[in-house]
């Protein structure tokens, strides 16, 4: 990873070299490509390039140590970056008390600490992500959700993917990952903000603000615009760096979960049901903090594909769970399933296809 993190910031120190040498030739007519000067530019300022690595790499380096500094806590920093809540030692609440007994019941089986649990109480979608230094300060956040969609033992496997996270060590790598992706995207994030400060409205003559700093505000738009279009190659490494540490861990953590609960069906079924909600309404994360952690959840909160996709395919996990191709479980399925008052003749049949294959725990 550490690799990887370096190609990443090489890429940007290049663009933005690159983007500041344009900008250079563009405004200073005296410059002029030149074979026989350094970096094929006559005319730069002395120390030009270096000046700019050695910003670029204070943006880079600075941002990922204060943000790793700031999640020092672990998971607990984390959940405070989501907005998410703890969840009680005794909650009165049915699916926050299942929540919290399966939790209970795998440590001791796992002979592992009980994970500090915690809930984000707004957002509808079915998720959950483990992050921490290791299983002594890991945090397991589950969405609302996956509380109120997913049936116990459906619950029981996505905990045990994310418990399997924990137990793997891969709840440091991704709160590393965290720092080294925001360190990577501040060149962008910085462009962004000064784009905002510059926007035309906020110099409007019924604003209040000094018409006469319109011209630095253009200034600081063009600029910002052009820190956007460079970071735009950070934010396009940092996608990558995601995808390329993210997707095999997830593979070895459902596997790893359908050996914890020695039922393929529960983490399966949970699966499917969000295969099911992606193809029918696309639905995603939209709290603040999902972008940096898209490595984390169990299924990516964007809607990245192809190379930038941070997650494998979920038809793909679907099929290696239960040894072939299942279809999606639609909300219609799931709340016929959910209806226990109806008559067992008036369900539909099962389709053969959904029937589990004999799972052997031993792998």
């Amino acid at each position: 990873m550490v690799v990887l993190f370096a190609l990443a910031v090489t890429g940007v120190v290049v663009g933005v070299n690159a983007a500041c040498t344009l900008a250079f030739l563009a405004f200073y007519p005296g410059a002029h490509l030149s074979s026989a000067a350094t970096f094929g530019v006559a005319g730069l300022p002395p120390l030009f390039h270096l000046t700019n690595t050695a910003i670029v790499l204070l943006f880079v380096l600075g941002g990922a140590l204060v943000e790793w500094s700031r999640l020092s806590e672990g998971g607990v920093a984390v959940a405070r970056l989501l907005g998410a809540r703890a969840l009680a030692a005794e909650p009165t609440d049915a699916g926050e008390r299942r929540l919290r007994n399966i939790a209970e019941e795998m440590a001791v089986a796992a002979g592992a600490p009980v994970p500090k649990l915690f809930l984000l109480d707004d957002e509808p979608a079915i998720n959950a992500c483990a992050v921490g230094h290791d299983a002594r300060d890991a945090a397991v956040i589950v969405t609302r959700g996956a509380l109120r969609r997913l049936n116990r033992d459906e619950l029981q496997g996505v905990f045990a993917h994310e418990y399997a996270h924990v137990l793997h060590g891969d709840v440091r790598l991704n709160l590393t990952l965290t720092a080294y992706v925001y360190g990577i995207l501040i060149v962008h994030q910085f462009g962004r903000a000064l784009l905002g400060w510059a926007h035309p409205q906020r110099f409007h003559p019924t604003s209040g603000e000094d018409p006469r700093a319109l011209p630095l505000a253009i200034a600081a738009a063009v600029l910002g615009a052009a820190i956007m279009a460079v970071g735009a190659v950070g934010w396009l490494a940092a996608r990558l760096l995601q995808a390329a540490v993210s997707r095999q861990r997830e593979f070895l953590a459902d596997a790893t979960a359908v050996r914890f609960t020695r039922l393929p069906d529960g983490l399966g079924n949970a699966l499917r049901k969000l295969a099911g909600v992606e193809r029918a309404r696309g639905e995603r994360l939209l709290g603040p903090g999902t972008g940096l952690l898209a490595h984390a959840w169990l299924v990516a909160p964007g809607r990245l594909a192809g190379w930038l996709a941070t997650h494998p395919p979920l038809a793909e996990r679907i099929r290696r769970i239960f040894g072939r191709p299942m279809r999606a479980i639609t909300e219609d399925d799931a709340r016929r399933a959910q209806a226990v008052d109806e008559p067992v003749h008036a369900r539909p049949a099962p389709d053969p296809r959904d029937v589990p294959l004999e799972f052997d725990p031993r792998g």
